[in-house]
């Protein structure tokens, strides 16, 4: 089973391209400029995660957590082509 524990990690202008991150648990982690067109991020805790510059083009975002407590959400790139993006 893969480590899916990722609180507070620096994974900032990481290349994530298409990266299983399903309850993964971002707490914290800073992701920003990262790169995570066509992720699959369902159920994954974002907690606090700062999103700032990331692209989220094609990613999967069904039923993640702390959606309305992400920063840098208004910078997020490709936001409108991601797929069940949060409301809140």
């Amino acid at each position: 089973e893969p480590d899916t524990d990722f609180i507070g990690l620096n994974l900032a202008g990481a290349d994530l391209t298409g990266v299983d991150l399903y309850i993964a648990d971002l707490d914290g982690a800073n992701l920003t400029g990262a790169n995570l067109t066509e992720a699959t991020m369902g159920y994954a805790d974002l907690t606090g995660a700062n999103l700032t510059d990331s692209d989220l083009s094609f990613a999967a975002l069904a039923s993640v957590t702390g959606w309305n407590t992400v920063k840098g959400k208004d910078t997020i790139i490709g936001l409108g082509q991601a797929f069940n993006v949060p409301a809140s």
